[in-house]
């Protein structure tokens, strides 16, 4: 086998690249949890032996940690002075937790992964997953600090107003549940900006409630705030106002019956929340800093915990707007959308009841508008929803008399696999004429022909044939006949 050199060099470059990041993620650590980067911030330009006194550390070592720190960009220096200090933006990221981009903490996360790789490689061999409660504890640390300074930011002061009504019922006096809320920071925020309102946070993990409760206390607003050990499937309570699901709903074994619970705790004219992180329709559209973080952590982290619970599900930390919008249609929601975004985050409302974003009037149960020779309906709140296998979901909206169907399989999907044991028969029987919007699909049919559907295609499909979904991007189809009978046992 031939080399390419020049693509060689670049990879390696990239690589080592990489490894030096790799390695200088725990001297991140070191330095946060040593109080380091907080001194450094105090004392200005200032020399090894001067930060060592400071911190009670040796300065040998911190000598060393300070020029890592420098040829990595993560501090200033002068050789003429032989003195290190931070730029008031590096600060910002690395030294001050009452900063929007309060950074640094992320790394424990990060670095947490490395301690439990023991335990991720048994999850890939046995497909059991790995609970969360089973991960070394600085990962639960890491998760509040990397979130908390975004919520701070973003949560009351923009994601909030971004969803009808709820900043005013809130005021007034509404009820809230956070769900998978670990260390509370979340809960905490709701609660100290709507003072009149009543929140429970609600998590999994014991030591999470634990620390939740102390991180109340600290911040004065015990009294009128909760915390409780229980999942997004079974907490109680009912006619909450709001509903929020924080960077949570991905890494649950069963979204669709947190769906489904959620649907029935809210209020008839309450919302539901959900943060998910940033992500693309495509696999395509995820090749960034971003996607790299999440699809990194969710190997690591949110799909083997998914995995370790009921429910079959392992959507992964970046799946797409049409996924999300498809576990809230199964649990009976008639509206989503995505209200607003940060570059690491979408923010999406669900309502039990369709609304009209742009006069808030109450729609009808079928969302279909009727004047004079024009009909409107949409897929935000299909007029049915059924769920053949846990890999398919099937969509319905009415229209002139007609039924036009989305459909959505997930990777992994494959006719023969997992509809023939529901309707019978060697082969699908259904004739298709539709058009794929994303991911991609491949067709055997009857004579032996085989091809690929692609986004942006146009297809008819003859009766007799067999489909799978290619690669790891869910498929999502628009179906022009046959959706009233495709997939109905």
């Amino acid at each position: 086998m031939s080399l390419d050199e020049t693509r060689l060099g670049e990879f390696i470059d990239a690589f080592v690249e990489d490894l030096g990041a790799a390695l200088h993620a725990s001297t991140i650590v070191v330095g946060d949890k040593l109080g380091l980067y907080r001194a450094l911030a105090e004392l200005g330009p200032t020399d090894a032996a001067t930060l060592a006194a400071r911190t009670g550390l040796n300065e040998r070592l911190v000598q060393e940690w300070l020029d890592a720190q420098y040829v990595s960009g993560y501090c200033q220096h002068s050789s003429q002075t032989a003195s290190y200090w931070l730029t008031p933006e590096q600060s910002a990221v690395l030294a001050d937790p009452a900063s929007p981009v309060f950074m640094v903490g992320a790394m424990t996360l990060a670095a947490s992964t490395a301690k439990d790789e023991d335990k991720i490689r048994e999850a890939f061999r046995t497909g059991k997953g790995l609970g969360w409660h089973e991960h070394h504890h600085d990962l639960f640390h890491g998760t509040e600090r990397l979130f908390k300074p975004g919520y701070a930011a973003n949560l009351v002061s923009d994601w909030l107003p971004a969803l009808d009504d709820v900043p005013q019922v809130l005021t007034a006096g509404g009820s809230v549940a956070d769900l998978g809320c670990g260390h509370g920071a979340s809960t905490i925020l709701l609660s100290g900006a709507f003072p009149n309102s009543t929140v429970t946070g609600f998590d999994i993990h014991q030591a999470s409630i634990d620390i939740a409760r102390k991180r109340a206390a600290e911040a004065g607003v015990a009294d009128r705030v909760r915390f409780e050990v229980a999942s997004a499937q079974d907490f109680p309570g009912t006619q909450y106002d709001l509903v929020c699901t924080f960077d949570a709903l991905h890494d649950m074994g069963d979204p669709v019956g947190a769906a489904r619970h959620i649907r029935k705790a809210l209020s008839p004219a309450g919302t539901w929340l959900i943060v998910e992180p940033m992500a693309g329709d495509r696999l395509e559209d995820n090749v960034n800093p971003v996607g790299r973080i999440f699809y990194s952590a969710s190997t690591l982290i949110g799909t083997p915990g998914a995995q370790s619970q009921p429910g079959g599900y392992a959507l992964g930390a970046q799946a797409s707007d049409a996924r999300w919008a498809a576990v809230a249609a199964d649990a009976g929601f008639r509206r989503f959308r995505r209200a607003t975004e940060t570059p690491l985050n979408r923010i999406f409302e669900a309502r039990p009841e369709g609304r009209d974003h742009n006069n808030n009037n109450n729609i009808n149960n079928t969302r279909s508008t009727v004047m004079a020779a024009l009909e409107i309906n949409d897929f935000t709140a299909p007029d049915e929803v059924r769920r053949p296998d846990p890999h398919a979901t099937v969509e319905v909206v009415n229209v002139a008399g007609g039924e036009i169907g989305r459909y959505t399989f997930q990777p992994g999907w494959r006719w023969s696999e997992h509809i023939k044991p529901v309707v019978g028969g060697d082969s699908c029987q259904t004739n298709h004429i539709g058009y794929l919007v994303s991911g991609k699909m491949g067709i055997s049919t009857a004579d032996g022909s085989t091809g690929e559907v692609t986004p942006g295609c146009v297809y008819h499909i003859a009766p007799g044939h067999d489909g799978w979904v290619i690669g790891d991007e869910p498929v999502v189809v628009v179906e022009f006949q046959g959706a009233a009978t495709y997939a109905k046992a």
